[in-house]
Formats: C-alpha cells, sequence, structure tokens
C-alpha cells in the first residue's frame, strides 16, 4: 500500500483536478490508518511489558488447580471458608 502511494503522484499527472482531490482524500485516510495501527501497536506492546512486570499470566494459560478455588468470605465470621 505504501509502495503503491508513493506512485501515486505519477499517475495522477494526466488526471482531473476531481480525480487527484479523490486520490488526496484517499491518501489522507490510508496515512491516518497507518499512523493509527502504528499507535496501537505501541499501546500493546507497553500493555505486555506492563503485564509482564506485574507477573499477570496470558489469557491463555490454564489455570492450576489450586487457583479455581473460590473463595467465600462468611459476614458473620472473620474466617475465610474455601
Amino acid at each position: 500500500l505504501q509502495s503503491d502511494l508513493r506512485e501515486l503522484p505519477s499517475k495522477l499527472a494526466e488526471e482531473s483536478p476531481a480525480t487527484v482531490i479523490d486520490a488526496v482524500q484517499l491518501f489522507t485516510v490510508t496515512s491516518l490508518l497507518i499512523e493509527v495501527s502504528t499507535r496501537v501497536e505501541g499501546v500493546v506492546d507497553a500493555v505486555d511489558t506492563l503485564a509482564s512486570l506485574a507477573g499477570f499470566r496470558s489469557a491463555d494459560a490454564k489455570p492450576e488447580a489450586s487457583e479455581t478455588e473460590t473463595k467465600v468470605i462468611n459476614p458473620d465470621s472473620d474466617e475465610e471458608a474455601h
């Protein structure tokens, strides 16, 4: 896509002004989408780094048997039951 956009000015040299305006609009939208995609990739990398530093497991990882137990707190007692 980026290489096609680089070739666009030579292809539009003999086109009508309306076609040039349409091409400029397409170029603008494409450039913005490329920029948004790059920023999203940066956010994903940052979240992965933070998750790793916090010791979070991957969403694909299966929980261990001890992690599947649910804690139940009795409101009448200070003890916790499993």
